[in-house]
């Protein structure tokens, strides 16, 4: 089924590729990219993700080596995605349960942050304390690592949650791209989930168009930093050299990924 739905994505789009989630052991995950790498083109890597929270939480990098190392098999065709956080929580059910409750206590010691009692349902930049410092670490930190990056919409301005909306949609809130009203996110006057309004993380404040303007702001960091972004002589998804394969990155485009 896999490799019938690449085949025919590949027939209509042929620079497209397919990034796929499955929060499994490494040797599963290989499943998905393919005996041939003819399945999956890509895939989160949730267990280099777990563990670096872990790390970043008990200063232990022995379980992130550990990770590193048993992903490193993948198709020549394939690569793995690197992430801090995505849209959904940031789960940890392959952590123990002692180093789960380590990366609870760092990063969402509060019960209304936890989720399914296995993750964490916050953005990264409420989890970092909103600080600065410690996101362009830990963004430095993915940057570094072998793979693909891949930036949840609104983190490269930083942007926060809403815990009193349910289960993972506190971190599904509208992109704020102004301070326009509902955060010039949509002329309409009812979004399907509210714009962060009020607090550090509003949108008034907390937006695209300010830090566009900014040269210190996070949006403008995150670009001059991205090595991916900057096509320069390493290849921009790490070591793998694929056509169609590659990343582009615009304000406001639709990101998608091509030659």
């Amino acid at each position: 089924m896999l490799r019938t739905f690449r085949e025919f994505l590949q027939r209509r789009m042929g620079d497209s590729i397919i990034l796929a989630e499955a929060n499994v052991v490494p040797k599963e995950s290989l499943q998905y990219f393919g005996d041939d790498g003819d399945r999956m083109q890509m895939m989160f890597n949730f267990h280099v993700n777990q563990s670096l929270f872990y790390a970043l939480a008990s200063a232990d990098t022995r379980p992130l080596t550990k990770a590193m190392d048993a992903t490193r098999e993948r198709p020549h065709t394939g690569q793995w995605g690197i992430f801090l956080r995505n849209h959904d929580e940031l789960d940890l059910g392959l952590l123990s349960k002692n180093q789960r409750q380590q990366v609870f206590s760092a990063f969402g010691p509060d019960k209304s942050m936890q989720l399914y009692d296995r993750g964490i349902r916050r953005r990264l930049a409420p989890m970092l304390g909103g600080n600065e410092r410690r996101l362009k670490l830990a963004y430095s930190l993915m940057y570094s690592l072998p793979g693909t990056p891949v930036l949840h919409y609104g983190d490269e301005i930083g942007m926060g949650d809403d815990l009193s909306l349910p289960e993972r949609n506190c971190a599904r809130t509208p992109m704020q791209w102004s301070n326009e009203p509902q955060g010039g996110f949509t002329k309409g006057d009812k979004p399907v989930l509210p714009v962060i309004e009020k607090g550090p993380y509003g949108f008034e404040h907390l937006n695209v168009a300010f830090q566009r303007r900014d040269a210190q702001s996070m949006l403008n960091w995150d670009r001059a930093n991205d090595p991916h972004a900057q096509g320069g002589a390493r290849d921009r998804l790490g070591n793998i050299r694929s056509p169609g394969l590659r990343r582009h990155r615009g304000i406001g485009d639709v990101v998608r990924l091509a030659q």
